[in-house]
């Protein structure tokens, strides 16, 4: 008999882990708290809060008492702390709607 999609079988296997890019990809990013790591504009390194909204080109942060900010997906390197392990991915790789980034499960040009 096979496991069926989600069992812990699967759970236990890690897949869709998000302490990983590819799995991190894979889960709703609001609500998380994420930091920019890197960027090709200077002045936005160490942005940090918690996704607030999601668009295909940016993120909502808020940055903390009545502070909101937009900052662009593509042209930063993000960091992401799960459950202890800090995940860092490209913005390349989550600049597009969230619907279509879930449905991919990550997949560049699925």
């Amino acid at each position: 008999m096979r496991a069926a999609a989600g069992s812990g079988a699967a759970r236990a296997a890690g897949a869709g882990a998000p302490s990983t890019p590819d799995g991190l990809l894979r889960h709703e990013l609001i609500g998380m708290r994420t930091t920019v790591a890197g960027s090709s504009d200077p002045g936005m390194v160490g942005v940090s809060g918690v996704i607030v909204y999601e668009t295909k080109s940016m993120f909502v942060l808020d940055t903390g008492p009545g502070g909101q900010k937009s900052v662009p997906k593509a042209t930063n390197v993000w960091s992401f702390d799960v459950s202890g392990t800090t995940v860092r991915v490209p913005g390349s790789r989550i600049a597009r709607r969230p619907i279509d980034r879930l449905a991919a499960g990550g997949r560049r040009g699925a």
